[in-house]
């Protein structure tokens, strides 16, 4: 049997958004006292994960290349220490370019990742079910 979204929506009795692209989960069917939790990741599809990983790595290039020439500029009129003042600056600009490198996993938060995501954060859970096939619906293996 292959899982899908569909089949285990039923035991999905709460979703609640984190922070990073997570998802907190509580799957619950008869029998059970309390739901079993887990937590999902909204992964990008690869594309989206290129294009966000060449965008960081631009804006960083770019601050890169301004701090070069200021830097240059600065050691000919202020001497060496001009230059690494320039050069100090620059880094703590680059790297606020950068942003935050959980930014990489930013999808475009598609309806198909997000359920991509809890199939596969059910994956981790799924020994404490089964599925009755006869009766089309899911028992508790406790």
């Amino acid at each position: 049997m292959e899982l899908t979204y569909e089949l285990i929506k039923p035991l999905i009795v709460k979703e609640e958004p984190g922070e990073n692209n997570m998802i907190k989960l509580f799957f619950h069917t008869e029998g059970m006292e309390k739901p079993i939790e887990t937590v999902a990741v909204v992964v990008p599809d690869q594309d989206q994960l290129m294009k966000n990983a060449m965008k960081m790595a631009g804006m960083a290039a770019g601050a890169s290349m301004a701090t070069s020439a200021l830097a240059n500029m600065a050691g000919g009129a202020l001497g060496s220490m001009g230059s690494q003042a320039v050069n100090m600056a620059g880094s703590a600009m680059a790297s606020q370019m950068m942003g935050n490198p959980a930014d990489l996993l930013k999808g475009s938060g598609s309806e198909a990742e997000r359920q991509a995501a809890i199939v596969n954060a059910f994956r981790g859970v799924a020994q404490f079910f089964e599925y009755d096939e006869a009766g089309k619906k899911w028992r508790y293996k406790g």
